[in-house]
């Protein structure tokens, strides 16, 4: 019974060792590898073949920056009628909201889609992205923060990876 123990521990010990290993070093290793290979870029879609998308923004006290997001989101270069945008307040308490509206109704942000849902109580990030994800009814889901930037491309680019059927999510870099 003594060398069943001796030898279940032994193994038990370097299978953790090995999977230490493979998590640390060598899965690093592989994915640098993987991603070495040339990425097909594809080729730009037409506006008029471009997916309906929802930019879905979660926002916790974001009074000081929502402005400068949503100036930045209706810069894209994207045909305002194919996406809208959700700006999901989570408890804020501070004037998010408020700012937002008033931000959309700015003549810069004229003719896009957005609406603000605001949820009463801070219920964290993920609570809050899978209850709105879960009433979304367009083909592409885009996920941003307020403090992200994104360039005027990066909705074509990225509904232009979804012409592949194979494909289920893209990402920023």
């Amino acid at each position: 019974m003594d060398t069943f123990i001796t030898n279940a521990t032994a193994a038990v010990t370097l299978g953790s060792l090995a999977l230490n290993v493979w998590h640390h070093a060598a899965w690093p290793v592989a994915l640098k590898l993987l991603s070495r290979r040339a990425a097909a870029t594809p080729a730009p879609i037409d506006a008029a073949a471009a997916p309906s998308v929802t930019i879905v923004m979660p926002a916790y006290n974001e009074a000081g920056h929502i402005a400068a997001k949503l100036r930045n989101l209706a810069a894209l270069d994207y045909p305002r009628d194919r996406f809208e945008i959700v700006i999901a307040c989570d408890g804020c308490s501070d004037d998010t909201a408020e700012i937002a509206r008033a931000t959309l109704a700015e003549p810069a942000c004229a003719g896009l889609q957005a609406r603000v849902v605001e949820h009463t109580r801070n219920r964290g990030k993920v609570a809050v992205l899978n209850g709105t994800i879960a009433m979304i009814t367009t083909e592409v889901v885009a996920l941003t923060d307020v403090s992200a930037v994104l360039p005027a491309d990066a909705l074509l680019k990225a509904a232009a990876h979804f012409a592949d059927p194979s494909l289920g999510a893209v990402g920023g870099t």
